[in-house]
């Protein structure tokens, strides 16, 4: 018998997920390939490694004031090394609108909206 305080089941017990089995049909699904195009063509590889990616933050940027690295697990190809875009999280690529960062001399904003 499990106490309510203890957050997991005690030996013997059945786990949540052992009660209920998810049966899916492997044939619904849609085949991830790797979207890399290299000389023309697509690798179209179906198998992947995991990997992690670093987001590196300035201090400004930071919400500690300290500037630093934040990891991004993801998977690269085995063949080639891509990361399709799928693996990655929302706003990892910077979308529209674009920021660019004005020349120097320019009396332009520190940044501007490119369009």
């Amino acid at each position: 018998m499990s106490n309510k305080n203890t957050p997991f089941p005690q030996s013997g017990e059945p786990k949540a997920r052992d009660q209920q089995k998810v049966k899916l049909d492997l044939s619904l699904g849609k085949d991830v390939k790797c979207e890399n195009v290299i000389n023309g063509e697509v690798c179209n590889n179906y198998t992947f490694t995991q990997v992690v990616l670093f987001k590196h933050f300035s201090a400004i940027a930071s919400q500690t004031g300290e500037e630093g690295m934040l990891p991004i697990n993801s998977y690269a190809c085995n063949v080639c090394g891509w990361v399709n875009r799928q693996f990655l999280p929302a706003g990892f690529f910077p979308d529209s609108p674009k920021v660019q960062a004005p020349t120097a001399t320019s009396d332009k904003p520190l940044f501007s909206v490119v369009k």
